[in-house]
């Protein structure tokens, strides 16, 4: 592969393929934009984007499997542990969004919408919910924007199985009215403590 000129230096790789003989390479800038950068193939077409630096990866981004954003919140899954029979699966929950009108509110997690499914398609409902120092067959407490707060479900469940098809957190936020919704959290893996 020959580079037949630069108009100004920068560090950039190059990879080559069969089908390119030649490159022209054109390179400018401007303080308000991305440096752009415009090659033309041996077969004389043109093609121009931006320069990324080295190290650098623009492919789509990963879907982390382990947060959810819905409806304004935040769920992280930490984990889901197993003692025995008892699987609690530990989050934080953040209010992250206070779209116009909306304030901070009571939040909700009760253990009758709140389930697992494991990979034979057994459905377990939680035991019981635990949302900062609140605990029981239900939880609330006032949720701050941008305050993480702890959770944990638990589910009494056969020991047989380490794997969750699905990890669903039915929630309610109080504001002033109420819908219940849910987060769903697939291909879970229970770890043993």
């Amino acid at each position: 592969m020959k580079i037949s000129g630069i108009l100004k230096l920068q560090k950039f790789a190059i990879l080559s393929s069969g089908s390119l003989a030649s490159i022209f390479v054109l390179s400018f800038s401007h303080l308000a934009l991305a440096q752009q950068t415009c090659v033309r193939t041996d077969a004389g077409n043109i093609v121009c984007g931006a320069l990324m630096p080295q190290g650098s990866d623009k492919t789509t981004p990963k879907q982390d499997a382990s947060r959810i954003e819905a409806n304004g919140f935040s769920f992280q899954l930490q984990n889901c542990l197993r003692s025995g029979t008892n699987v609690t699966c530990n989050l934080l929950i953040t209010k992250i969004e206070d779209r116009s009108g909306d304030r901070d509110g009571l939040f909700l997690v009760n253990a009758n919408n709140s389930r697992i499914i494991n990979v034979s398609g057994e459905e377990f409902v939680a035991r019981s919910i635990q949302l900062g120092e609140k605990q029981g067959a239900s939880a609330q407490t006032n949720l701050v924007s941008g305050v993480p707060l702890k959770a944990s479900i638990s589910f009494e469940v056969p020991a047989q199985f380490s794997k969750l098809a699905l990890l669903e957190v039915g929630y309610t936020f109080y504001n002033p009215g109420y819908n219940v919704r849910t987060a769903q959290f697939r291909n879970v893996t229970i770890e043993s403590r």
